[in-house]
């Protein structure tokens, strides 16, 4: 059986190798109807994420606390309910970013959703500069720049200039509102859209340019994650399997085909169609993906890591855009070389793995790591295109993470490759311990036999659930910087979680949170994190402080998810 003890207020988990967890109650998605949903959230609110109105932005009522002063006062994380919420409206579903909260919300008995938006949704840089200014000077530069005159003042002005902000967001005057939200505002998708609820049935096609006899048919027919944020971005997928983007588009992470400041109202991805698909339905140019507009299939799931985002489709195709300088787009081949049997030739790379793309090109080149290259192969040989169909997906800071359809897991990006040619021994100071993977390299070390469930990323790890409950990861170690990229690694034993009790899987910055029901009906909260040593990780799951005020101040409603941002995040309960 699962036991719980109590250490200086923290909950610690722990399993007993002679006990299993048997189920009196079980209950399915498809068993448990929607409840109405509500949406709290603690950290920093001064960026407006909180949604605690203008004149909240300088009142900490619900800080994060650190996790000694949880042990050693006995302390629990307060938290504040979400301001701007109308009539009966109940949040669905919620993402927290660097400085940014979306939250999707429903109206009691209806059936529409809305987008509703909160804090600095087009803006990062600002808050960068806004972090490291002493507290006075912050605080004169939060009011000032709040400011949605039309007419700058001169204090808006000074303030502008002391955190550098960029001259477009000055010179968009009429879009001011958009760069400043500090309390949840709609946001209207394109053509009468709304948008998707994971776990809703995706629509047969979302466009003509659909031919199912063309391929072998749809792998996905509900939603996944359909909202997603990061810094200065966000994405949202409509209830017809649209994607669309809005925030920072410096580097194309916005995918709507053109490189700009800002992207200021939700704006459908470009290029979302195989080579296939868009041969065979043309294009405006001769830039194909660049003009492909109509989606080849429905987005089912999205997710943006820094710079740069992923999409999977209803047919298992999975789709990268933006940054792409360190391989995060994964448009890469494996050599042959890099099998040990094969031999080493002189190819040129991919002209496409490096490069920065301002709309979205398929992942194609997913090689097969059960087969190894033959001396007159130049790239090692890659799945079938049944068995490369993408199941789950996620992002990092800057890399991308997948599953195929065959439970084979695969991650590519920034320095996520062990380094073949780095060894412990002081003499190669200069050379790395990892390198950049620019194709999707298979990650291996997970138990044979067991599907993975779910997949979600932090910025520096990936975490999979697995069918069993256990939790594998990736990534850098949380107590010290130690690449941990080689093999999954169990960071969760299984016994604690029962699959038929989960409720929400999500990681957010440097943790992994897993929201289940136990047998009694309650919910229970557990965070888990990536601890460079396996006596570490054996203790790493905890009950977070905020369940205390949860059971405490509404004892009436049960956790659902949790959504951890930059500074901030947000807990949805029901």
């Amino acid at each position: 059986m699962a036991s719980l003890g109590r250490r200086g207020g923290v909950l610690f988990l722990s399993r007993r190798l002679n006990g299993d967890l048997t189920s009196s109650h079980r209950s399915t998605q498809s068993q448990t109807a929607r409840r109405d949903k509500s949406a709290y959230g603690f950290g920093q609110q001064w960026t407006g994420a909180l949604s605690r109105g203008a004149d909240g932005l300088f009142v900490e009522e619900a800080p994060e606390l650190k996790p000694d002063e949880i042990q050693q006062f006995g302390l629990r994380q307060e938290m504040v309910p979400l301001l701007g919420l109308e009539g009966d409206e109940r949040v669905i579903d919620a993402s927290a970013g660097w400085g940014h909260s979306v939250v999707v919300v429903q109206q009691n008995g209806g059936t529409k959703t809305k987008l509703k938006v909160c804090g600095r949704p087009h803006d990062f840089q600002t808050l960068l500069r806004l972090r490291r200014l002493p507290d006075v000077v912050q605080n004169f530069c939060i009011q000032h720049t709040m400011n949605d005159t039309l007419s700058p003042s001169i204090f808006q002005s000074i303030a502008s200039y002391l955190v550098g902000e960029n001259e477009v967001t000055q010179n968009e005057e009429a879009y001011r509102q958009y760069s400043n939200m500090p309390t949840l505002l709609e946001l209207r998708l394109p053509f009468g859209e709304c948008p998707a609820l994971s776990g809703d049935c995706v629509p047969k096609r979302a466009t003509d340019q659909n031919d199912e006899s063309t391929d072998a048919g749809p792998l996905h027919r509900t939603f996944h994650n359909t909202i997603a944020t990061s810094a200065g971005l966000t994405a949202v997928i409509s209830n017809t399997g649209s994607l669309y983007t809005f925030g920072l588009n410096h580097r194309g992470q916005c995918g709507t085909g053109e490189f700009g400041p800002n992207v200021w109202r939700p704006t459908q991805v470009r290029g979302l169609g195989s080579i296939r698909s868009i041969l065979d339905h043309g294009a405006p140019s001769d830039n194909l993906f660049k003009d492909f507009q109509k989606q080849q299939h429905p987005i089912v799931s999205v997710a943006l890591g820094l710079q740069h985002g992923i999409a999977l489709d209803s047919a298992g195709q999975v789709f990268c855009w933006g940054k792409g300088e360190r391989g995060q787009l994964g448009l890469g081949r494996r050599f042959a070389s890099e099998d040990n049997d094969a031999a080493s030739q002189d190819v040129e790379e991919e002209p496409n793995q490096n490069r920065t793309f301002e709309y979205a090109l398929k992942v194609a080149h997913f090689y097969d790591p059960t087969k190894s290259a033959t001396k007159n192969d130049t790239y090692a040989p890659v799945l079938s295109e049944e068995d490369s169909r993408i199941r789950l997906v996620a992002a990092g800071m800057n890399f991308c993470f997948a599953v195929t359809e065959s439970n084979l897991p695969y991650i590519w990006g920034k320095s996520i490759l062990p380094n073949p040619n780095y060894s412990q021994d002081g003499l190669n100071v200069r050379t790395s311990p990892v390198q950049d993977s620019t194709y999707p390299r298979f990650v291996p070390g997970l138990p044979p036999g067991l599907r993975v469930e779910k997949v979600a990323c932090g910025s520096h790890h990936a975490a999979m659930l697995l069918e069993d409950g256990s939790i594998f990861c990736v990534g850098v170690a949380t107590d010290k910087p130690v690449p941990m990229w080689g093999e999954a690694v169990e960071i969760l034993q299984p016994g604690l979680i029962e699959m038929e009790r989960l409720v929400s899987f999500t990681a957010g910055f440097d943790r992994t949170t897993a929201v289940y029901q136990t047998e009694d009906g309650r919910r229970q909260v557990i965070e888990s994190q990536l601890w460079s040593t396996e006596e570490m990780r054996l203790q790493s799951a905890v009950r977070p402080s905020f369940m205390d005020w949860v059971e405490t101040e509404r004892a009436e409603e049960k956790v659902h998810s949790v959504h951890r941002g930059w500074l901030h995040s947000i807990v949805v309960t029901e």
